[in-house]
């Protein structure tokens, strides 16, 4: 089955942040009906003791969605702080095309639940461009992009996860719709506390009116605070002379709330990477919208953003036939020094898909795929002691590797999985090693693998890695491995 998204990676990038920051993966209990046995062993989560101090890729891959008639591909995933595990994923009727939001939980022990779908009612033909944050507490929020009936237009949606019920909420709708044409690819990103508050951000085209504020896409953010969403509020600057358009933003927040949002800026000089910071409890900005990138390029930024708990963001991007970079923000500011990540020196440099994770004490990893030198290779390179170390290739091997996807733990080991040929790879970097571990084969099986994501659960050295495999007959099915 072919995959909807082309332009944009779907990613997860989480930020473990312990004194209450921010994006990344969290869930509670899942209810005990329903459950399926994945075949995994206890992970001996709730002992108060890792039970393997050697961990290492489990062998024993668990299938997360249905069997069924259906395509599931782009899958998310998260932990909360009792190490149970949350999943989505987009998947399409593959009579009638149309695409849902859908969703299962994986207890400590190992126990998947049933799926349910998160937009009964609902559907599109068009990409969701989901995404899934996890609160510690064990609430998440989901979001995604789907069709106003009738038109060919897409509206933002997210709907919360409530822990303690096992249960998903109704879809809200994040920007009332216009009825005036708007545009597609709203992307709505989220990042979330450890209390379940959250804060979404996306593109949206009014569609009004010809000429400003309306009729082009600009960047909103809209909160979720104490069990309810604030409405939408605009925090990206059109003019249609000078500002042209906004899009695929995206979101962190320090431990008190504080949001910082970046996005792609197409200008009358060029495309940017903008930003700008938003207070605890606002949807609008703090100042001024600031450039972060001023390099003038032909081709939409796509930047990733993450925040450490006292507000210090790391963005990375790239765009079009590039280089990659990244910028450390201070708190407080919209603007840092901009640094080149990647080697340089070729004329025509090709990075791509860049992301990024931050840790706890404020130390970045960005992770991006680099095609200068056919096949396309994966390189990292981290943030610590005030300064990038310099690129790193974690995967060079003759297939070709895209599609990153990046996650830390609370010690800020990370772990990076891509999509290598026909299937998944993980690299491990440990502090104490200061090194990348030789990459493992996750998917022995037959067919084409693909969009992977991964996170770390907190605690002991436990990772949940999800994927698309296409089967032998073209059916897309969302699978998984743990590392333990």
């Amino acid at each position: 089955m072919q995959a909807f998204h082309v332009i944009e990676p779907q990613v997860f990038v989480a930020l473990i942040a312990l004194m209450g920051a921010c994006t990344a993966n969290t869930v509670q209990p899942p209810p005990d009906a329903g459950a399926r046995d994945s075949g995994a062993p206890d992970l001996g989560m709730d002992s108060g003791a890792c039970a393997n101090p050697m961990p290492a890729w489990d062998s024993n891959l668990a299938r997360v969605d249905a069997v069924g008639p259906q395509g599931s591909m782009f899958s998310h995933v998260g932990f909360d702080a009792a190490g149970n595990a949350i999943v989505i994923w987009e998947q399409a009727d593959l009579t009638t095309g149309t695409v849902t939001m859908w969703s299962a939980t994986r207890s400590p022990q190992g126990m998947w639940t049933t799926p349910v779908q998160l937009d009964p009612m609902m559907g599109s033909s068009l990409p969701l461009h989901s995404q899934l944050a996890v609160a510690a507490g064990g609430s998440a929020v989901a979001v995604w992009e789907e069709e106003a009936v009738g038109t060919t237009y897409t509206l933002p949606y997210a709907a919360v996860y409530d822990g303690s019920k096992g249960t998903w909420g109704t879809p809200t709708l994040l920007h009332a719709n216009k009825a005036s044409g708007g545009g597609t690819d709203t992307y709505p990103r989220v990042a979330i506390l450890t209390n379940g508050d959250a804060i979404v951000a996306f593109a949206f085209d009014e569609g009004a009116s010809f000429g400003p504020p309306n009729f082009g896409l600009q960047i909103y953010v809209n909160r979720y605070t104490g069990g309810a969403w604030s409405g939408a509020g605009r925090i990206s600057t059109y003019d249609y002379t000078t500002h042209m358009g906004s899009r695929l933003p995206d979101v962190g927040m320090d431990a008190a709330g504080n949001a910082f949002v970046v996005w792609g800026q197409t200008d009358i000089d060029g495309d940017h990477v903008s930003a700008v910071r938003v207070a605890n409890g606002s949807t609008s900005p703090s100042g001024s919208v600031m450039t972060v990138d001023t390099a003038i390029t032909v081709g939409v930024k796509a930047p990733r953003v993450g925040v450490d708990p006292m507000g210090d963001a790391t963005a990375v991007w790239t765009a079009g036939a590039s280089n990659a970079y990244g910028a450390r923000i201070p708190a407080g500011s919209a603007q840092g020094m901009v640094t080149q990540l990647d080697l340089g020196g070729s004329a025509m440099p090709n990075a791509a898909e860049a992301i990024v994770a931050v840790a706890t004490n404020g130390d970045a990893t960005a992770v991006w795929r680099d095609s200068t030198n056919d096949p396309s290779s994966i390189w990292t390179n981290r943030f610590t002691g005030g300064s990038w170390t310099g690129p790193v290739a974690v995967e060079t091997m003759a297939a070709e590797g895209t599609n990153p996807a990046l996650a830390l733990d609370d010690q800020g080991d990370a772990m990076v999985v891509w999509e290598m040929g026909l299937g998944i790879k993980a690299s491990l970097f440990t502090i104490a090693g200061a090194k990348w571990n030789a990459p493992v084969v996750l998917d022995p099986t037959a067919g084409t693998s693909g969009n992977a994501a991964v996170a770390f659960a907190h605690g002991c050295p436990t990772a949940l890695a999800v994927w698309t495999q296409n089967s032998i007959g073209g059916n897309g099915e969302i699978n998984s491995a743990v590392y333990h």
